[in-house]
């Protein structure tokens, strides 16, 4: 997830559980991946973009998460 603070991608591997028609959840580890200067700016400015340059920094922030999830969960014993 990344929010409008622009601060990094926040990663979490929770545990979901439904008991009593109540969901409870339990955050087993989670972590937040700063963006460097460059990435934090280019996302800052797509408010004045254009559709094909949103379309474009969608699926670069999607390969990038990707990394960066494939990258915490590789270091983990779940």
């Amino acid at each position: 997830m990344s929010g409008t603070s622009l601060d990094g991608l926040d990663i979490a591997i929770c545990k979901f559980k439904k008991k009593n028609g109540q969901w409870k959840y339990k955050i087993i580890d989670a972590t937040t991946i700063p963006y460097s200067k460059k990435f934090k700016s280019t996302l800052s400015s797509l408010i004045h973009s254009k559709s094909d340059e949103l379309v474009r920094a969608d699926a670069q922030f999607g390969v990038y998460s990707g990394e960066q999830v494939e990258k915490f969960i590789k270091h983990k014993p779940y």
